[in-house]
């Protein structure tokens, strides 16, 4: 939804606008979620994945919104990395009964690093320490993501 109300906004020359949009919802929406789960859990790890996570999901909804032409296309660019990085990233079926190599190719998706950070606080017990690696690759995706955005927005 972001990408499509995004590219209306950037047709009314409010680009700059969309562009806050759509980087604070999904962060603001992921860290809520994170917090709700940190209730429960380790609330310092619970917090700083669920920040990582929503740094993730802003920074690619941005590049998908800087490089779709119009509405269709946003859709269609949401939901290809939507389906491949939940299938290949655990979020549908455990990462535990995957083949080896699937197993491997999981570990490069952001979403494998996301499920593996939440099973760790909520399964296994673990804190801050046995999470942040994954906190630091998600860091890294946002990061590449967000420059990635950053050059293909067009301010019109």
């Amino acid at each position: 939804i972001t990408c499509i109300d995004g590219y209306q906004m950037a047709r009314q020359g409010r680009g700059g606008a969309a562009l806050g949009i759509a980087a604070i919802g999904p962060f603001i929406r992921g860290t809520i979620a994170g917090l709700a789960l940190g209730v429960l859990a380790a609330p310092l790890a619970s917090a700083l994945l669920a920040v990582s996570a929503g740094l993730f999901c802003a920074s690619l909804g941005l590049l998908i919104g800087a490089l779709a032409a119009n509405e269709e296309q946003a859709i269609v660019f949401s939901l290809i990395p939507m389906f491949v990085l939940s299938g290949l990233g655990g979020a549908w079926v455990p990462l535990d009964v995957m083949p080896e190599g699937v197993r491997q190719i999981a570990s490069l998706t952001p979403v494998a690093w996301i499920v593996e950070g939440l099973k760790d606080i909520t399964i296994r017990g673990q804190g801050l320490a046995e999470v942040l690696p994954g906190m630091g690759v998600l860091a890294g995706y946002a990061a590449v993501l967000f420059g990635l955005a950053a050059w293909r927005f067009r301010f019109e």
